[in-house]
């Protein structure tokens, strides 16, 4: 391989990556290393899943308090 095809290959990969980079950041708004320090931010800060709060209207919070009883039937050939 010569020098010329080596430094083509380099040169068309720093392209391929600026090119990458400013598609991003024309689609998104944010550079690419914004978007993986927010990746790795918000897979450091673990909180813990929020519980679902209970209906106070008094209709949903039936249909809350029955919940495996209020499921609908299977739609099967035969009702269809």
């Amino acid at each position: 391989m010569s020098a010329a095809h080596v430094i083509g290959r380099a040169i068309g990969a720093t392209l391929l990556v600026c090119g990458a980079h400013f598609l991003v950041r024309a689609l998104t708004g944010k550079t690419p290393l914004a978007h993986a320090k927010d990746w790795l931010e918000r897979s450091k800060a673990s909180e813990p899943p929020m519980a679902p709060r209970p209906p106070t209207d008094p209709v949903d919070e039936s249909s809350w308090e029955s919940f495996p009883a209020s499921d609908p039937p299977a739609h099967s050939p035969k009702n269809a």
